[in-house]
Parts: C-alpha cells; sequence; structure tokens
C-alpha cells in the first residue's frame, strides 16, 4: 500500500508459519494382521491426487509361517529323569518341494493320562432324572473328560407274559426315548418260557418305564409281552467311562460328578512315564516360506513300550510384518498403506510414518518464514514512471 516515489520503499516481509515437511517415509505400523490370508499380499503406498518424487515400497510377510501346533496324542513313554517335566524339541519337516523351512517348537513331558474313573457302590447317589456331569480338576494335567452312565437308562425290563414255545432266548429291545438311546436285554428260558431279562445296555433318556419293549426271536409258540411292571428307569450313576484320558498328568485329578454321587480317577496304561503336554506348547521360531502345514515331528520315548506323540501345524492366516524397502522421497504428508490380494479377506490395516532423515524439503512459506521473517528489503526506486 505504500506510495511509489522515488528514493526507498521498505517493505516488512511476513508469512504465516508453515509445516515442515520431511518428504520421507520412515516406517510403517501394523495396526491389524487381518485373517484368511493364504499368502503374501501386496503392499501399496499412495496419497490421494499427489505424485512424490520416488515412491516408497513395502512387502508383508503373511501365509508362510508356523502359528501353532495341535497334539492330537499326547503318546507316553518319556523319560523325566524323575525331574517331574522334562523339554522336548520338535521338529518341522516341510512337504515335498515346498521351500519353507527354519520353523521349531518346544514343548513338556509330564505324567500320564487318566485311565479310569471308580465309582463306589456306596456313592452311586440316587434320584437323578437326567444324566449328571462329570468333571476332572487339578492334577497338573489336561484334557480328561468322562461321562456318567446308569442315570435315566433302564435297570430292570419287566414282562407280563412270558410266551411260551422258545427254543433260542430271545433279544429285548425298547424304543429309545426321543433325544435318548435304546435299552437292550438278553431273556432266560425255563422249558421255552421267559423267566428272567438281563439288561444288556440300559440306554439312556428315559424318563419312565416303557411298556412296549419287544421280545425277538426265530421259533416260539407265543410272544412274551412286555410290562411297564417291573421295567424300572435307573436313577443312580452306575459307573463312569472315559472319553478322553487327557495327557500330562504329575498328579492324579480330582474327579467329580454333579449331583450326590462319588468317584476317583486313575492312571492310565504307562502311568510310569510321561506324555507330551499341550499347555507348555511354545513356537519357538515361526520360520518361513511354507506354502503348505509342515509336517510335525516329536522325538520317540526312550522306553521301548511307548508311544510316540503326534500333531498337526496350521499356518499363520494374518500379515505379521511389514517391511519398509524403500522410503522414496518427495512426501508432504503420511501416505495411505493399503495390503491387498492375499487370497484372504483382505482386512490387514497398516499406517505410514513419515521421518526427519533423508530426503528432507521445506514448501516455500516455510522457506521464506525461516530466512526472510523480520527482516527489511530495501527497494531503491531509481526512476519514476507516469502512466503505469
Amino acid at each position: 500500500a505504500a506510495e511509489v516515489t522515488e528514493g526507498a520503499v521498505v517493505l516488512v516481509l511476513t508469512a504465516e508459519n508453515q509445516r515442515r515437511t520431511t518428504g520421507r517415509v520412515a516406517s510403517i505400523e501394523l495396526t491389524s494382521g487381518g485373517t484368511g490370508y493364504t499368502r503374501e499380499p501386496t503392499v501399496e503406498i499412495t496419497v490421494a491426487g499427489i505424485q512424490p518424487r520416488t515412491p516408497a515400497t513395502a512387502t508383508a510377510t503373511a501365509a508362510d509361517q508356523v502359528a501353532s501346533v495341535t497334539i492330537t496324542n499326547g503318546g507316553s513313554g518319556y523319560d523325566l529323569s524323575d525331574v517331574g517335566v522334562q523339554d522336548y524339541d520338535i521338529t518341522f519337516v516341510s512337504q515335498p518341494g515346498d521351500p519353507g523351512s527354519g520353523a521349531a517348537a518346544r514343548t513338556s513331558a509330564r505324567w500320564s493320562t487318566v485311565g479310569s474313573v471308580n465309582v463306589p457302590a456306596s456313592g452311586r447317589g440316587s434320584g437323578y432324572t437326567s444324566v449328571p456331569a462329570v468333571s476332572f480338576t487339578g492334577g497338573t494335567g489336561m484334557g480328561a473328560a468322562a461321562v456318567a452312565v446308569g442315570p435315566t437308562g433302564l435297570r430292570s425290563i419287566g414282562f407280563s407274559s412270558g410266551g411260551s414255545g422258545y427254543t433260542i432266548a430271545p433279544t429285548v429291545s425298547c424304543p429309545a426315548p426321543s433325544g435318548g438311546r435304546a435299552a437292550t436285554g438278553i431273556a432266560s428260558l425255563t422249558n421255552g418260557v421267559v423267566t428272567s431279562v438281563t439288561v444288556t445296555d440300559p440306554g439312556l433318556g428315559y424318563t419312565s418305564a416303557p411298556s412296549n419293549c419287544v421280545f425277538t426271536a426265530a421259533v416260539f409258540n407265543t410272544q412274551a409281552i412286555s410290562s411297564s411292571t417291573g421295567t424300572v428307569v435307573e436313577d443312580r450313576v452306575l459307573s463312569v467311562r472315559v472319553t478322553n484320558p487327557g495327557v500330562g498328568y504329575g498328579g492324579l485329578p480330582t474327579c467329580a460328578i454333579t449331583g450326590t454321587a462319588t468317584c476317583t480317577a486313575n492312571y492310565g496304561v504307562n502311568a510310569d512315564h510321561a506324555g507330551m503336554y499341550q499347555d507348555d506348547l511354545i513356537i519357538t521360531d515361526p520360520g518361513s516360506g511354507y506354502a503348505a502345514a509342515p509336517d510335525v515331528e516329536f522325538p520317540e520315548p526312550q522306553y521301548a513300550n511307548g508311544i510316540r506323540a503326534q500333531g498337526t501345524a496350521a499356518l499363520t492366516d494374518k500379515v505379521t510384518s511389514i517391511t519398509l524397502t524403500d522410503g522414496g522421497s518427495g512426501y508432504r504428508v503420511a501416505p495411505t498403506v493399503t495390503i491387498t490380494d492375499g487370497g484372504g479377506n483382505d482386512d490387514a490395516t497398516a499406517v505410514a510414518k513419515l521421518g526427519v532423515t533423508g530426503y528432507t524439503e521445506f514448501d516455500n512459506l516455510y522457506w521464506a518464514r525461516q530466512t526472510l521473517y523480520g527482516k527489511e528489503l530495501v527497494i531503491e526506486i531509481a526512476e519514476e514512471e507516469t502512466g503505469s
């Protein structure tokens, strides 16, 4: 706004303080690994509407590392050398033609399995109308499971007529209750007449005594007829059947049955030696480059009657790392990182961070601010022009 005349005009330069831009991607932080990746995805680094001087590049690692091992059989016969627990190395063998390598894991051996469960005659309880739960706690092991046998099955199968003319003892079958299991039995004969029935399978899920059990035999004169009278639904726990022996029990677990019945656990076979222990399994090196899950090799047990442990490996399906291969140059804002084409859900995310080293740049106003702010610029007007 100064009047231009001959002489000196003083201009004081001012500029808003501008942000200093770094121009180079210094690092990329993986914020979510996503799921479902079956191969290594592509990493794209972009800024909407801006072309940097040199684009930054990065690579992702996913789906080629061992993520976990599931022990399918804890085995037995591993020597603890009287120390109570012993670590063992697990090795991985790539599938033929697979370049993957380097994975390693470690697990432990502990005392053995739950082999059976006792239910004493005095501990069968009574009054059960449904099958109670059986549980195991303590004992330093894992995985043991069992089911109660007896409640809601048939204790006896009655009949109103023993029939006649049987030459072979008939079998007996009772219709299965809804969602349950059919009870069965075998009859005893005296002079061709059914005199008693021995229950061979009490069945499961009976809430009342059935009256329509069927006596089946090839030859008879008159067929025996069942009756609800004398057919008794069991309300006690007769026994407990182990469905999973578990592994690694250094001490016997405590067995419990809901309700009034009681039980005690017993060691399984080879109880004097160890089985592999799932909870202590650690992946010490995930390896890299696996196209398919490798085979898992557990060590051989030291005892001749031992059983070698078995297991399966699973590869990770997540993006595990982002490696910045070139920070590029010319970036004025942090670019967007996009992770795609991994054969999965493509939902992994990452953020780029600009650094303070490398191709450092200043935008023009920042340069003006830092160089000229507050200084006087003197312009000498040598000759006044008119008319313009």
